[in-house]
């Protein structure tokens, strides 16, 4: 089973300052209220690497010759905007302004509503972190965070990459940690491997169900593909599809 889906390469900026040769920096503010964008993926157009802006919405792009001499940006709740890389302009930091985007704006409204109606389910009270606090994470990895919102794992075995939470199954025997990223199943015995590359600042959304032991984790591009399934997605299909909450 590949676990490519899981390896997210996303950064975070250093502060901006002036432009340096192949890097180009600059801030992502929203065209209505001039606030800045958080979170929003930098990348040169036809290239899959990029940036994520900081909290004050700056980013810092290396620039690769190989790729067309434009940046996209793009962020659940805006437009995708395209623009050129500066030239000749040394000092000048590049400013991009994103227009909201309603209709995905509304989908997100709507998804949140189910995701929350989902976690009154049998599965108890779920702690939430949210792109903001994911954004301020002390964590290094997505294991990292596993490992600190369910304080009281344990591996499972000397012999295995598998979490186990003591006394939490029915009869009060182990319990092994369930993790859904993006809506696939990481299996038990690679969970370090699979979530040690996951950047935490580049998720969306995680979920923790401390009482079972699941942990469900979204990606951007994961909660947007879930907003364009549509109004008639039922809500128990979030998080893992193939295993999970039914």
């Amino acid at each position: 089973m590949t676990l490519a889906w899981i390896a997210v390469v996303l950064a975070l900026p250093p502060q901006v300052g002036a432009q340096e040769p192949g890097l180009v920096r600059g801030r992502v503010i929203d065209r209505q209220s001039l606030a800045p964008v958080g979170l929003a993926f930098v990348s040169q157009v036809t290239s899959d690497r990029g940036v994520l802006t900081d909290a004050l919405g700056q980013f810092a792009l290396p620039i690769d010759p190989a790729f067309p001499s434009r940046v996209q940006v793009s962020v659940l709740g805006y437009r995708v905007l395209q623009t050129d890389i500066p030239t000749g302009r040394a000092g000048q930091m590049l400013t991009v302004m994103l227009a909201p985007d309603p209709v995905e704006i509304e989908g997100l409204t709507v998804l949140a509503e189910r995701l929350a109606d989902r976690r009154r389910g049998v599965y108890g009270v779920a702690d939430i972190l949210e792109r903001e606090q994911l954004l301020a994470a002390p964590d290094a990895s997505g294991y990292e965070l596993v490992r600190r919102m369910l304080p009281f794992v344990q591996p499972c075995g000397a012999d295995t990459e598998a979490l186990c939470l003591e006394g939490r199954g029915v009869r009060g025997e182990r319990r092994t940690v369930s993790v859904c990223y993006d809506g696939h199943q990481v299996p038990e015995s690679m969970v370090e491997s699979a979530l040690s590359p996951v950047d935490p600042t580049g998720l969306y959304l995680v979920e923790v169900y401390s009482r079972v032991g699941a942990v469900y984790m979204y990606s951007p591009g994961y909660m947007k593909r879930l907003i364009a399934e549509g109004p008639d997605l039922p809500p128990l299909s979030f998080g893992c599809r193939d295993a999970g909450i039914r």
